[in-house]
């Protein structure tokens, strides 16, 4: 948008109406907020994504009560609980995959400390779960 406000707006609509009525000032205003909105809707969707889903009228109940007692939206509870589970669930795939590379290690440790064969069906099979 190439003004900055409402009146430099206005200023340059009326630059060559010296008395401008009140209709054309109200119709003036109308098209600022609506080339105002656009700009801003467009800005919006640029740097933001809607998800949308539906629940019952029971979940959202409870929903509504949890957010009342903390004070916040529900879409804000919703949002909150689901990175927080995202958060949980690849921590945890972090952390399993880390304890199935400790077992591989220590396989291959005991293998060579033993100078014996690799079990390969083991350490492939442990692969598998990583995954």
């Amino acid at each position: 948008m190439r003004y900055n406000s409402l009146h430099d707006y206005l200023d340059d609509v009326f630059s060559t109406i010296p008395q401008p009525t009140n209709e054309q000032i109200k119709q003036a205003k109308k098209e600022y907020r609506k080339m105002y909105s656009a700009q801003y809707y467009k800005t919006y969707r640029q740097e933001y994504i809607q998800i949308s889903f539906r629940i019952s009228k029971k979940q959202f109940s409870t929903f509504s009560k949890l957010a009342k007692e903390k004070n916040i939206k529900v879409t804000t509870l919703i949002r909150q609980g689901i990175l927080q589970q995202l958060k949980k669930s690849f921590s945890l795939k972090t952390n399993e995959q880390r304890l199935l590379l400790l077992q591989m290690t220590d396989i291959i440790e005991v293998a060579v400390y033993e100078k014996e064969p690799v079990d390969v069906k083991v350490l492939l099979s442990l692969l598998e779960q990583m995954q």
